[in-house]
């Protein structure tokens, strides 16, 4: 019973397998921050957009408003109640 023994063999095929495993684990958590991140950029660019492309529709009357000046307004001019 040297090194040649089904257990070890059995062992050094099972260190063998889990280091192969461990490579494709840590490649697949490199691939997932790569399109974690983009997929922030990606959201980030949209709402970007899409909040410029809201603030130029109509909203009454075919005036162009934004969002941004009406929220100041609201804080700096709140409606007056009945």
């Amino acid at each position: 019973m040297g090194l040649t023994s089904p257990t070890h063999l059995v062992t050094l095929k099972l260190k063998e397998v889990l280091m192969e495993l461990q490579k494709a684990v840590d490649s697949w958590r490199c691939e997932m921050k790569e399109k974690f991140w983009l997929a922030i950029v990606v959201t980030f660019s949209l709402n970007l957009f899409f909040f410029n492309e809201g603030a130029r529709t109509s909203v009454k009357g075919g005036e162009s408003l934004s969002y941004l000046p009406n929220a100041v307004a609201l804080f700096n001019d709140p409606p007056k109640g009945k």
